[in-house]
């Protein structure tokens, strides 16, 4: 009997299957590591949206002088208008405003329709006139797509306004 040199049939199968495993595995895992990279960045994006909104409104309100508010609690208001004084002496005082947009769901700042934080469910501002406190409450939505944890975010912060305090109006 002579010996041939090579595989058998068999051998070659269960090497192939194995291969294959290891391939299906390698692949599951890749798919999985890239699905959470896109997760966490969207994740991060929408903190950072949500810091940089919460920042610029604080940074106004701190000037103000005077902030149309309907009520001392005020969830997802339309429109506020903070009145800031004037950059130089004699000038007009200056305007700012935000708000929240229901249908888009979106908080916008300075123009109606141009959202500078998206996937917002709650923006709420609750005024304490004895402290002359306005605490600004930022939450997103509990869903967004392609982010599977870490909702909802809610960000809050609280503003001494120095200058005046709300006004009632719209």
């Amino acid at each position: 009997m002579t010996k041939r040199a090579g595989f058998t049939l068999v051998e070659l199968l269960v090497a192939l299957a194995l291969a294959s495993l290891v391939i299906v595995v390698v692949g599951t895992m890749t798919f999985t590591l890239q699905r959470s990279t896109i997760s966490s960045r969207l994740l991060n994006q929408q903190q950072d949206a949500m810091a940089r909104t919460m920042h610029q409104l604080v940074a106004q309100l701190r000037e103000a002088e005077e902030i149309a508010l309907v009520d001392p609690i005020t969830i997802n208001p339309t429109t506020v208008s903070v009145t800031l004084p004037p950059l130089t002496l004699g000038a007009a005082k200056r305007t700012f405003s935000f708000g929240y947009q229901t249908s888009g769901q979106y908080v916008w700042l300075k123009d109606d329709g141009q959202a500078a934080c998206s996937y917002i469910e709650e923006l709420k501002l609750t005024y304490n006139a004895v402290s002359n406190l306005l605490t600004i409450h930022l939450q997103s939505k509990s869903t967004i797509l392609g982010i599977q944890r870490g909702l909802p975010v809610i960000m809050e912060t609280s503003v001494i306004l120095r200058n005046a305090g709300p006004t009632g109006g719209g």
